[in-house]
């Protein structure tokens, strides 16, 4: 058995080199390299590692890492990197893979302002209340990520 830190190091590696679309398909490359594993000890290694999953041209879906940051990501950051209005809608940016999480805390948290939401690998597109305005969306926004 390979220690956390190699098995992660493995996840890397395969994920890089592989299109591995389930994880099913990516235990058993994991048992092909010496270090099995069960599903749920997968999981919590693809959560710490901000696995995502991205659609593939013809359809389907493929597990991805996020795009190395050059400033360091703190574990209590949700990925926010700016915001964008157009009319009703706003683009809010995100680091790769943090899109779908952070689109999950904003239909949850702002829906007095936000009546839904759209995610990407890292781009969300919110829909706004037409009665709200742009100070009102970063209020409630605020509320929950560190808007600069």
């Amino acid at each position: 058995m390979k220690t956390k830190t190699q098995r992660l190091q493995l996840i890397r590696q395969l994920l890089t080199e592989n299109t591995v679309t389930s994880q099913e398909e990516l235990m058993d490359l994991m048992k092909k390299n010496g270090s099995p594993l069960t599903q749920s000890t997968l999981s919590r290694d693809m959560k710490e590692l901000n696995v995502s999953k991205t659609v593939l041209l013809g359809g389907g879906y493929r597990y991805v890492l996020p795009r190395l940051s050059p400033t360091p990501v703190k574990s209590d950051e949700k990925g926010f990197v700016s915001i964008a209005f157009s009319g009703n809608i706003a683009v809010v940016k995100t680091r790769a893979g943090y899109a779908s999480r952070l689109a999950y805390e904003i239909d949850e948290n702002a829906s007095d302002v936000v009546i839904g939401t759209v995610a990407g690998e890292d781009t969300v597109i919110l829909v706004l209340n037409e009665k709200s305005t742009r100070e009102q969306v970063v209020a409630a926004l605020s509320t929950f990520i560190k808007i600069q």
